[in-house]
């Protein structure tokens, strides 16, 4: 899970849902530090699409690196 990840020292996680109200939700449930949160990226997209799957790559590569 996220929160797991975060825990085990992650560089970041990046959320993906079609709704932003989903993402929000899930983020909030992790009840994250704020130190955690900046380690949080949501991206709202249909992962079904390839734009969004390369959105969301180049993205979470641009703010976590690696």
């Amino acid at each position: 899970s996220a929160q797991a990840l975060l825990t085990a020292g992650a560089a970041g996680v990046t959320l993906v849902d079609l709704k932003e109200d989903a993402l929000s939700s899930a983020v909030s449930s992790l009840a994250l530090s704020e130190a955690d949160a900046a380690r949080v990226l949501t991206v709202a997209g249909d992962v079904s699409e390839e734009s969004t799957a390369e959105t969301y790559v180049r993205q979470t590569v641009e703010r976590f690196g690696r």
